[in-house]
């Protein structure tokens, strides 16, 4: 009986533990990416939770707009083309 209770006392413990553990390595992860995956990779190795394959799977499939944007790079489609360009680009209506 004390051992069925320690045991479910520590797979608790462990449970929040590894939910606490993978909230940092999502808040982290934009400003650290590297901490925050090894913390996401802590997180799982706790416990099997939601929070920690939540945190493994935003650090695997990182969105979009954690990408790092190079100073002074304009998208293509953000920018006007010059006649030359959308002209070779096979825009007859162009130049």
């Amino acid at each position: 009986m004390a051992f069925d209770q320690r045991r479910t006392v520590i797979a608790q413990r462990d449970r929040a533990a590894s939910a606490q553990v993978a909230g940092t390595a999502r808040s982290v992860r934009s400003t650290d990416p590297r901490l925050g995956r090894r913390l996401a990779i802590a997180a799982a190795g706790l416990a099997d939770t939601p929070e920690s394959w939540s945190a493994l799977e935003a650090v695997r499939y990182p969105w979009a707009t954690d990408a790092v944007r190079l100073p002074g790079f304009v998208p293509a489609f953000r920018r006007e083309l010059v006649p030359d360009e959308a002209q070779s680009l096979g825009n007859p209506s162009a130049g």
